[in-house]
C-alpha cells in the first residue's frame, strides 16, 4: 500500500531496459492494489518506459535476451536470456531462464516456470523449477495456486515452497480477495502458514471504499492482534476527487496505538491540465512541531496532446523555500508515435545534463525488438554502451468468436457476449443443447437449440462461464470459455 508513496519520493532507474518479461513468483506476489492503480498508466510508465504501452495483446515475446557492453573486448557480451512456449489460445505454457558461462561460452539453464490454466482460461498454477548444475536435473522451488470467481477475478492465491527432507509442497503464505457488485476489490486478507497449529493465521487485511461513482475514497490497512484475537488499525489512505472525477489528493495516515488517534504522514497534491492529462505530482511530509504538511518533492509532466514528453523531478529547499530541479527525463517518439528514444538528465551547475539514455527499435507491428541503453562519458563527449535488450515475438490471431474445441468448425459468437448468442456449423439436422455452468460447476443455463439458431443469456450475470454443446442432449461436441459482459 505505501508503494504508491514511495514512487513519489525516490526516483530510480532500472538496472536493464526490458520489454514484457516471464511471470515471476515475485512478481505474482506483488499484486498492484487499487491504491496503486490511481495513477494513470502513462504515468507510471514514465518511470520505467522499457516496457511497451498500448502493445497489441495477440503479440508474446519469444525469446528475450540481456547484453552487457564489455570494455576490454568492445563488444557486447551476453548475460542471460528467457525462452517462452505457448498454447494455442496465446497462453503462456513454460519459461525458461538462462544464464551465459563466458568462459565456456555457452547458455546455462538456470530456472523453468510451468503455467496450468483452468478450464476458463484463467491461470491457476505456477510452478518454478531451478535446474540442478551437478546433474542438470529439474528440482521444485515454488507453487502458485490460484482461484478465481465466477466473474474471472482472483479469489485466492497461495504459494507453497518445495520441502527436500519430505519431497512435498508445504504452503507458505496466502492472499485472499474479496469484490464489490461492480467488480472492484473490497478487501485482501494476507495470512501466513504456521507449522505448530497446521493452520492459517492472518496478519494483515486492507478495505477498499468507494463512492456512488466506483472511485476509491478511502484505504484502510489493518494488522491482526494475537492478543484480543482482533483486527486493528494500522494506516489510512484517502483520496481525493475534482468535480471531473479527476485525482485531487491522497492523504496517508498511521494509527497511534498509544493515543488512540490517527497521525497524517504524507500527502499528494494532483493537478491536471485542461484536457485531464496528469501534470504536477507535489509530494508533503506532515511536520510535528508544525502540525502541517511541508513540501518535499514533485513531478512535473509534460505533454504534446496526450503524448508525454518530458518528466521533471524537483525537491523542496528548507533554506531558500523553492523547488529544485533535480533530474528529468525527455521522451522522443517517431513519427507513429512509438517511443524510439528515452534521455535521463542530471541538474549540474544550472544545467540540464545527459546521463543515460535507452534507445528503442520497434518492429512494424509496435513491439520493441531492440532496447539499448548508454551512459555519457563527459571525457570523450560521446555515449557508451552499457546494456542491451533484444526480443523476438509471436503473435496469436483473435476473431469476433471463438472456435470451440474438439469440433473446430463450431463458431460461437460474439464472445463477450450481452444478450444473444449464436452457435454456427452444427448438424443441421440435430437437435442440440446448451449448457452453461459457472466456475464452480453450477448450471446456470441448460437450453435446446437448432443450428444457426440463437441461444439467450440474458438472465445471467456478467461473468466467466463454461459453455458445453451436447447433441441430442448426449454427447457434448464442443465445448469453450465464455464471457458474459452486460
Amino acid at each position: 500500500m505505501k508503494q504508491l508513496v514511495t514512487l513519489l519520493i525516490c526516483y530510480t532507474f532500472p538496472i536493464w531496459a526490458h520489454g514484457q518479461s516471464a511471470i515471476s513468483q515475485e512478481e505474482l506476489r506483488k499484486k498492484s492494489t487499487p491504491y496503486q492503480q490511481l495513477l494513470p498508466a502513462y504515468i507510471l510508465y514514465s518511470f520505467a518506459l522499457e516496457k511497451k504501452m498500448n502493445r497489441d495483446a495477440v503479440f508474446q515475446p519469444v525469446v528475450e535476451q540481456f547484453d552487457y557492453f564489455s570494455t576490454p573486448a568492445n563488444d557486447w557480451q551476453p548475460a542471460f536470456k528467457y525462452e517462452y512456449d505457448y498454447l494455442s489460445n496465446g497462453n503462456l505454457y513454460t519459461s525458461n531462464e538462462f544464464n551465459y558461462n563466458l568462459s565456456m561460452q555457452s547458455w546455462t539453464n538456470t530456472k523453468k516456470a510451468s503455467y496450468g490454466y483452468d478450464v476458463f482460461e484463467l491461470p491457476e498454477t505456477v510452478m518454478e523449477e531451478v535446474y540442478n548444475a551437478a546433474d542438470g536435473s529439474l528440482v521444485p522451488q515454488t507453487l502458485l495456486n490460484l482461484l478465481h470467481t465466477q466473474a474471472g477475478n482472483l479469489e485466492q492465491e497461495q504459494i507453497s515452497f518445495w520441502n527436500v527432507q519430505t519431497a512435498s509442497w508445504l504452503p507458505d503464505h496466502k492472499h485472499n480477495y474479496n469484490y464489490t457488485t461492480s467488480g472492484k476489490e473490497q478487501s485482501v486478507i494476507h495470512a501466513d502458514w504456521a507449522d505448530t497449529s497446521m493452520d492459517w493465521n492472518p496478519y494483515e487485511e486492507y478495505y477498499s471504499l468507494y463512492d456512488i461513482n466506483d472511485n476509491l475514497i478511502r484505504y484502510l490497512g489493518s494488522e491482526w492482534n494475537l492478543d484480543v484475537l482482533a483486527w486493528l488499525p494500522s494506516t489510512k489512505d484517502t483520496i481525493e476527487y475534482d468535480l471531473f472525477h479527476n485525482l485531487l489528493r491522497t492523504t496517508s495516515e498511521s494509527w497511534s496505538v498509544t493515543s488512540n488517534i490517527w497521525t497524517p504522514y504524507y500527502r499528494n497534491e494532483y493537478e491536471h491540465d485542461a484536457a485531464g492529462n496528469l501534470i504536477r505530482i507535489t509530494g508533503q511530509s506532515w511536520d510535528e512541531s508544525l502540525l502541517n504538511f511541508q513540501n518535499s518533492n514533485q513531478y512535473l509532466f509534460s505533454f504534446n496532446g496526450d503524448v508525454l514528453e518530458e518528466n521533471i523531478f524537483q525537491v523542496w529547499s528548507t533554506t531558500s523555500l523553492e523547488w529544485n530541479n533535480f533530474n528529468r527525463t525527455v521522451y522522443v517518439y517517431d513519427s507513429t508515435s512509438l517511443l524510439i528514444e528515452k534521455v535521463i538528465h542530471n541538474w549540474t551547475d544550472d544545467n540540464w545534463v545527459a546521463t543515460y539514455r535507452y534507445l528503442y527499435v520497434n518492429d512494424a507491428y509496435g513491439n520493441v525488438i531492440q532496447s539499448t541503453g548508454q551512459s555519457w562519458n563527459n571525457s570523450t563527449a560521446e555515449w557508451n554502451n552499457i546494456e542491451r535488450y533484444t526480443a523476438s515475438w509471436i503473435s496469436f490471431t483473435t476473431n469476433t468468436g471463438e472456435a470451440a474445441t474438439d469440433f473446430t468448425s463450431v463458431l460461437v459468437f460474439p464472445n463477450p457476449v450481452s444478450q444473444q448468442l449464436f452457435i454456427a456449423g452444427l448438424q443441421p439436422t440435430m437437435n442440440y443443447s446448451a449448457l452453461i455452468t459457472d466456475v464452480s460447476g453450477k448450471v446456470r443455463l441448460n437450453t435446446n437449440f437448432k443450428n444457426e439458431q440463437s441461444v439467450s443469456v440474458d438472465e445471467l450475470t456478467e461473468g466467466v462461464y463454461l459453455l458445453s454443446i451436447k447433441e441430442n442432449g448426449r454427447n457434448v461436441v464442443a465445448a469453450c470459455k465464455l464471457i458474459i459482459s452486460k
